[in-house]
Parts: C-alpha cells; structure tokens; sequence
C-alpha cells in the first residue's frame, strides 16, 4: 500500500476518474439527444468508451483531445498533498554574482549545492489521510463483494444440473442458432430468484425452482436467448471489469451512476440481439415472457458474476417499449459509428503537450516581453529562429524579424590597447575593464556575455563591446587606463550575425613577448553555452522510456562535470552505468525514468563548478528540467516560467513618491527565497541604493519580493530582475525568471 500511496498511481487513478466523468456526461447528453435514434446495442457501446477510460492508466496526447480545451484543475493536488515527501537542501544552481554588477542579490538559506553523489534524503512520515481513505473504501468494497460472492459461488455449487432432456435439446438448439460453442450447464436451484447467468470460464444458467414446468417451449426458448445473448456479448468478464474499476473508483458517484445505466442498457441490447435471433412477429411474446418472469419470480439477484434477465423493474417500461418497437434494420448504423468514434477520439486522448507545447510557451513567453520592448527577448526569438534552440523550428523570415527588432538601437563600440598595457587575452582586457569601469563582459542594458569579442590586428588584440548605450559604454571605458576608443558604429543584421558568430582570439606565445604565456585555446576564455538538450528544456511529455540525459556546449569541454541535484526530482541512475562524454562537446547521464514524475538536473550550481572548458572556464549555473508522460496538471505547472504579476511602484511609472521606502516585485508562483536585483547600464549610478542596515526579504507565501530602497527626488531608475549571467529568482521547482527590465522616475516632492 505505501508503494502504491508513494508513486504517481494515486494522481493517475483521479485523473482517470475526473476525464471519465467528462465523457459520462457526455455519453449521457448523447444518448439523451439521439433518444430512440440509437439503438440498444450502442448505446451500450458508448459505456465501453467509460469503461476503457477508467480502465486506461493514461492515455496519449493529441490535438484533437477534448482536454486540450477544458482547463481543469490538477484534481490529485486539490484533493491531497504529497503523501510522503523527500526533504533535501535544495541544489542551487545559480552562481552568486560579484558585486559590481548585481547590487542587491541573495541566495536562500537553502541553496547549497549538491554533487551527483549527494547524501541520501530523509523520508518524512507525513501523510494525507485522503489516499489512506480511499484504501480503507477500496479495502471493505472488495472484501464486501468478495464474501458474498463465496457464499452464493458454494449454494451454487451444491445445485445439482437440471436433467430435463426437452430444456437441454432446446438449449442447444438455441446455442447452435446463435453460434455458441461454449458449454453451458443448466442449474435450478434455490439461490436465484430468476434466470441468470453465471460465470464466464465454466458458464451455469441458473433457473428457480420449478421455472420449466411453469413456461412453454417459445417462453423457455425467449429465455434461453436473452440469456445466451449474455454469452455471446461477453458481459459476465466485462462485469467483472466494470466491478473492479468501480472498487477503484468508488468515490466517484458518476462512476456509480454511469455503471447502473450500463446495466440498464446491456439489458436492452440483450433483448435486442435475442429478438435478432427471434421472428419478428415474436416480439410481443418475447415482451410478455418478460412480464411474466417478473410476475412469478421476481428480479434476478445483482452480483457481478451474474446476468439476470431481469436485473431492474424499474426500467421494466423503457424495455417494453424497445421490444414493442424492434425492427430488425442496420439505419443508423453509420451516425453511430461516427459518434462512437468520435467521442473515442477527444476523449480517450489527453490534452496535447510535450516540446511542440513547450516550444509554442516559450515563444509566446518572449514575444510578450519582446513587444513590450524587452531588447533581449527579441535576440532570443531571433537566437530560437535561427538556431531552432528550445524546440523552436527554425524560420528564416521570423528569425530576420526579430533580429531586425533586436538591432534597431546597437552599437560596436571598438577599443585597443596603448600605452603600457598589452593584454594577450580577453581574460587581461576583462579583468582591466572590470578593475576601472565595471563593465565585465560587456554588462550593458543587454546584459550578455557573448557580446564582448577580441581580434587580433597588426600583433596586437584589440576589442570590442556591443551596447545600446553606446555614450555611456564610452563613458565607462574612457575611466579604464590604457585603453582608446577607436570607433563607435551602428551594426547592421547581417554585421551582428558576422559579430556573434565569431570566435574570441587570443595572442600565441610567440606574439606576446615578454607577456604571461597563455595559451592560444584561451580563445575560448567566454564560459562555455548551452546549446541543446535531451530532453528539451521544459518539456511536459517526455518518454519515460528515456534512457539518458543529455546536454551539448558550443565549445570543446574539458572532461569533467558537474551533475547536481538531489531529492526526488533527481533521477535515478542505470544501475551499473556512469556519466560519460560523448565527443568533447556532448555530455550523457544515464537515468530511469518513471511515467507521471517532475524531474530537474542542474548542470554546475554554485558549489559545483566542472563543467568547464578545455581552458578551466565553468558553464554559467543551469538546468534540465521536464515532466514524463502521464503527468499531472500540478506537476507540469512546475516546468513553467515565473513571470512577474506586479511590480510596486508599477513599471514604467513616472510620478513615484521619494519617500517610498521599498520596491515589491510579485511573481505567478512561489519562488525559490533567493533573488537577483542586477543593475540594467554600465554602471550603478541607476540603481537604487539600499538603507544602510537593510536588505532584501520575501513575504510569508514565497511570491513577492521586498527590497529596500533610498530614493531621490527627480530620478530615473532602472534596474533587471534576473540578468543572463544571474539568474537567483527562481521558482520553488528550480525554474529561473527569464530578465525582466525595471525602470520608473521619482517626482520633484514626497
């Protein structure tokens, strides 16, 4: 019982329930729609649809799935919560960034990085008494059913078979007619108050006491075919079926319901399919056989291994009047075979997802902020269209859209080394500009490591930066000695593609002199990219027959790595199988993967840092995260981006107070507890300064953040949440905020 409550069964089986109770309601609005237009038969066929939703662990997604339409809540998480859960410190995967450029950042208590043999979790006895409950339900239904079917199974079995040689010939006769060839004994016997059968591997027809002398040959023969038609359908094993799912679903009383109007309906398909078998003109003697089993024997016993011939008087009429109106036609038969279809079709699917879904958020997700003048947001829908990074195709005509959005105001800005100073790498131009300037990497409104590049030109290395500041870039760069602006020019979409794709070049040792030697692959000084993943990033459908993760860089690595994580979001290893390089840029780690689970990979974290290049420069904190197939609305909702609900003062607002004292920024799920208030220029001159003594905090339900702040009169301020480099508001799940731009003016008084 604990595996079951521990694994992902319990949300499969609510989530079975719920979309069957969909397709009750639907099959009973359908019925009630065609009326008498829908014969007997399928009728009952549509149960079968139930029958095999609830039956269905899960089900596979597609785009014509009802349940890509209906937005329903994650019913396992409103009805529980998670039954045992593992606690760990959770691995932090984000980098604690320098002080220059992050003014305000903070790291939850939490967030302590954990290597790939990180210390085995605690188990936690807490529990939801809610899947304790369904056991306890599950637990007397069965033993409930179980008795009683013992008991009638051993009064059964004392009967002795009935040896009346007309009945037995009239029997087989009517098994010849409807080609059945499976033996079937003819019981009377005390424990059945009318015709029933029973059991489906060695089949009985149980007849009361007396029931031959009391009906003629043609009454004995209606009998027998309604009864054989119980047979031929297959209804004793399916009632078998039908009383297990409603053990599962006991809670649920549409299940209950739709189970009793299956009954109701496979009673009338028998009558139908015995007056198939019957002349036509039959039909009201078949009608009155009826009435009188009903009159002198009274309803047949309902157990799951029965089928009576009478099982519910009180639809007794609805019967009467199907067997009054029988006519033995195939009309209709091609609406319904539609409509059978085609319920089958949206609703034995799920809702459509996985890295095609993935994909179309994480455009929606950019192109939002892109439209609402996020620079960077359009160089990533460029980077998805060009590339076709995040499951993005590649589209030749969107990516030079965003591209010429993402240009529209960048500027190179072009330097070189004079004087004394001749640096042999972008690491010595870096640390120079980081020294005098604060401008590492190139951290302007753009905020990206790429876009600082060295060249070499007449023996020596000069630079560049790409800003779209490009005044204030020089401004910053006029404080560092030893450098001189040479140029200063607006790129064009295809100067940025040359631009971005070029390599970093460094000075060989015979170039450089009397300088450090350093080698000509410190070219590669820019820490190494991710560039795909397997699984995708964000995926909500991913294979649980996945036998490993994988992540690829955009540059050679050096061999070792850095897999973090823990808990039982981090997947389990193959046994006898380790991490291995696959070529010098393609990393795999070998996982198993259970259907219905969230999963999450980091890829370096704070502590952990040997994902690196082939010259020691470590990947930027990152991570693989994705849900399997089956699982549920909740745990799917994990995969998601955080976005920003409200920002106080409001962005972009112009008349705020001086005497506000903090800025709150309120986030669409509970984060993580650290944060990220980076600095969006070249500088902090636009930042707003902290009271001295204070410093950041996160309100009681983990989605606003508090920071606070000294204001001043007739300011402009502007500042990100999250940068490319720093990424520490997070969601609870791991999932970094995308950067968001920040910015309002103060008014002339408080």
């Amino acid at each position: 019982m604990d595996l079951f409550l521990e694994s992902n069964s319990w949300r499969l089986l609510l989530k079975a329930s719920w979309q069957a109770t969909v397709l009750i309601v639907l099959v009973l609005a359908m019925q009630r729609l065609l009326g008498r237009r829908l014969r007997p038969s399928w009728r009952y066929g549509l149960w079968l649809l139930v029958v095999l939703r609830l039956a269905l662990p899960w089900t596979f997604p597609s785009a014509v799935s009802l349940f890509n339409l209906l937005s329903l809540p994650d019913v396992s998480n409103s009805l529980t919560r998670v039954v045992s859960r593992w606690k760990i410190p959770a691995a932090s995967d984000s980098q604690v960034p320098k002080a220059a450029h992050v003014t305000a950042v903070g790291v939850s208590a939490e967030a302590t990085g954990a290597s790939l043999e990180a210390a085995a979790p605690r188990l936690s006895a807490e529990r939801s008494w809610l899947p304790l409950a369904w056991a306890a339900g599950a637990f007397v239904f069965t033993l409930g059913l179980t008795v009683n079917h013992l008991r009638f199974h051993r009064r059964v079995a004392r009967s002795r078979p009935l040896i009346d040689e007309p009945a037995l010939n009239l029997l087989e006769d009517c098994k010849q007619r409807m080609g059945i060839r499976t033996p079937i004994m003819l019981v009377e016997t005390a424990a059945v108050d009318g015709p029933s059968l029973f059991g489906f591997l060695r089949p009985r027809l149980l007849l009361p006491a007396g029931f031959t002398r009391q009906f003629s040959h043609d009454e004995l023969r209606f009998v027998f075919l309604h009864e054989l038609g119980h047979v031929k359908r297959h209804d004793i094993p399916l009632g078998w079926l039908t009383v297990l799912l409603q053990i599962l679903h006991w809670f649920n009383p549409l299940v209950w319901l739709a189970f009793s109007r299956m009954r109701v309906d496979r009673e009338l398909a028998c009558d139908a399919l015995a007056l198939s078998y019957a002349e036509e003109q039959e039909a009201k003697s078949y009608g009155l056989t009826i009435v009188k089993v009903l009159e002198n024997f009274g309803d047949s016993l309902r157990a799951p291994g029965l089928a009576g011939i009478i099982e519910d008087r009180q639809h007794l009429k609805e019967r009467i009047r199907m067997i009054t109106q029988f006519h033995k036609s195939n009309r209709g038969l091609a609406v319904a075979a539609l409509l059978f279809i085609g319920l089958g079709l949206i609703t034995l699917t799920d809702a459509q997802s996985g890295d095609t879904t993935a994909a179309s958020t994480y455009e929606q997700q950019q192109q939002k902020m892109a439209d609402g003048g996020n620079k960077w947001a359009a160089y990533r829908l460029w980077d998805a269209y060009y590339r076709g990074t995040h499951g993005v195709k590649p589209d030749a005509a969107k990516a030079d859209k965003w591209l010429r959005e993402f240009v529209q105001n960048v500027w190179v800005v072009r330097f070189e080394p004079v004087d004394d100073f001749k640096p042999a790498n972008p690491r010595e131009f870096l640390g120079r500009i980081e020294q005098y300037a604060h401008s590492y990497s190139g951290e302007t409104e753009l905020g990206e490591n790429g876009f600082f590049r060295t060249t070499k030109q007449d023996g020596d290395l000069v630079a560049s930066f790409l800003s779209n500041y490009p005044d204030k870039l020089k401004a910053s760069l006029a404080k560092v000695p030893g450098l001189k602006i040479t140029s200063v020019e607006q790129i064009t979409p295809e100067q940025f593609i040359k631009y971005e794709e070029s390599p970093q070049e460094s000075l060989s040792n015979a170039q450089s002199g009397n300088r450090s030697p350093v080698s000509t692959a410190a070219a590669k000084s820019v820490p190494p990219r991710i560039i795909a993943t397997s699984p995708a990033v964000g995926a909500t459908d991913v294979d649980p027959g996945l036998t490993e993760i994988t992540v690829t860089f955009d540059q050679d690595m050096g061999g070792g790595m850095s897999w973090t994580g823990g808990g039982p979001d981090f997947p389990p290893m193959r046994e006898g199988q380790k991490a291995e390089w696959r070529a010098k840029r393609t990393c795999a780690l070998p996982v198993k993967l259970e259907a219905g689970h969230y999963y999450r990979v980091g890829i370096n974290s704070t502590g952990y840092q040997n994902f690196a290049n082939e010259q020691g420069v470590a990947a930027l904190p990152s991570a693989i995260f994705f849900t399997t197939h089956g699982a549920s609305e909740d745990l799917k909702a994990k995969t998601r981006v955080p976005q920003v609900v409200q920002f106080d003062p409001d962005n972009g607002a112009q008349n705020v107070s001086p005497a506000v004292t903090e800025l709150r920024v309120t986030f669409s799920v509970p984060m993580g507890g650290g944060c990220s208030w980076c600095t969006a220029g070249d500088d902090d001159s636009d930042f707003p300064k902290a009271p001295e003594g204070k410093r950041f905090y996160w309100t009681e339900d983990k989605k606003t953040c508090v920071l606070p702040v000294a204001l001043k009169a007739r300011t402009a301020y502007r500042l990100s949440l999250n940068a490319e480099n720093y990424k520490n508001f997070q969601s609870d799940a791991g999932v970094p905020l995308e950067p968001v731009a920040y910015s309002f003016k103060t008014s002339d008084n408080p």
